[in-house]
């Protein structure tokens, strides 16, 4: 298959390609045991080749629970799908020279480096295995971008392009668990994780067979789409709803999590939040006093929390009453007001209690007031 010179501590890897956005998480426990193994599942929902930042999600299994991760992306694709969010169908993937679909859906995360040094790989949609792959250009392997080869593998969640050298970028990519800097300038950085660290953080402890790298549990991206902020959902997981009058006995519905950033004085606080909101919510805690995030300074809370709403890293943010003068002087992030929604800025900014902080979510953010939306709880 395609090598490069990616590796963990002492052990080479190899890294292929894609162009994607957010995805998806499930991980479900098999009884059935072979050789004392305890199988599990982890499913991925990313975009289908598009453009522009991705996501969308798939039906799974009654009850079944999932994250996802979004990622931005820039690169030159063509997006495939049904945009159920837009309520605008688009054409479907083209079917490339291997015969099937140029989209991910279904399509396998063949590799796996754990660690903190690692990565997953994925994007082979031909074979599942690393060996194959295929670009939207007439089939052919396509050349590396300047620009993309001169950004760093240097942090948690880069998404960038797998090759088997200069200039064969194919559809295979992988995300970064940390820094790689034997991948800069050898592979095209194309979009970063902005949201869904948990489904990377399960990734990075995977088993994966002795030698081979390949995870042991069956992972792979369930479907693909494209995302469209403050329309289509950040998080959350697809229930098979009981429906009589459905041919299958059930309808499947969308169950959405709002993605939370929680603003409070010490992570201890933080966590009394975070067992008050359950798993309703996912939470991004900012500890004002710790020296890890703000380091007892305000100004910087509110100017970490307006850089995950301007990334639509969060969909809302509570803040402890002590902090509310502090968070008075957030406005509506810029990249909100370019998409003309109707989005107030005390639908974005909620302040509470722990104890107040689901009630308010449901009854006073935007998210929570969203007709369309499925709030997970509520259903």
């Amino acid at each position: 298959g395609p090598s490069s010179t990616a590796s963990n501590s002492s052990s080479s890897s190899t890294i292929n390609s894609s162009s994607d956005s957010v995805f998806q998480q499930q991980q479900q426990h098999h009884a059935a045991s072979q050789e004392q193994e305890q199988e599990q599942e982890l499913r991925f929902v990313s975009p289908a080749l598009c453009s522009t930042s991705a996501s969308f999600f798939h039906s799974s299994s009654a009850y079944s629970r999932n994250t996802t991760t979004t990622t931005n992306t820039t690169t030159n694709t063509s997006t495939t799908r049904t945009s159920a969010s837009a309520g605008k169908k688009v054409k479907p993937a083209p079917i490339g020279d291997c015969g099937k679909q140029l989209s991910y859906k279904n399509c396998n995360i063949h590799r796996c480096i754990p660690g903190i040094n690692g990565f997953v790989q994925g994007g082979d949609f031909i074979m599942g295995n690393g060996s194959g792959g295929e670009s939207i250009y007439n089939g052919k392997k396509f050349k590396d971008e300047r620009g993309g080869l001169a950004l760093k593998h240097d942090r948690v969640g880069v998404v960038s392009m797998g090759n088997s050298g200069k200039n064969s970028n194919t559809s295979q990519f992988f995300m970064t668990f940390g820094e790689l800097p034997q991948c800069d300038g050898k592979h095209v950085v194309f979009g970063q994780v902005v949201s869904g660290f948990g489904v990377l953080d399960a990734l990075k402890g995977v088993q994966v067979r002795d030698h081979e790298e390949v995870p042991i549990p069956s992972i792979r991206i369930t479907d693909c789409g494209a995302f469209h902020p403050l329309v289509t959902p950040g998080a959350g997981y697809w229930y098979d709803q009981p429906d009589p009058e459905s041919f299958s006995g059930a309808t499947p519905v969308f169950v959405v999590r709002p993605r939370v950033a929680i603003v409070a004085a010490t992570r201890a606080i933080c966590d009394k939040f975070r067992n008050m909101l359950g798993n309703h919510v996912v939470v991004t805690p900012i500890g004002v006093d710790c020296d890890g995030d703000c380091g007892g300074r305000e100004d910087a809370a509110v100017e970490k929390v307006k850089n995950l709403l301007e990334s639509f890293a969060i969909d809302l943010v509570v803040v402890a009453p002590v902090y509310q003068a502090a968070f008075d002087t957030l406005s509506l992030p810029k990249a909100w007001s370019a998409l003309d929604v109707d989005i107030r800025r005390d639908e974005i900014v909620i302040v509470s209690k722990p104890v107040e902080a689901m009630m308010k979510i449901r009854t006073q953010s935007w998210i929570g007031k969203r007709a369309s939306y499925h709030l997970d709880g509520v259903i």
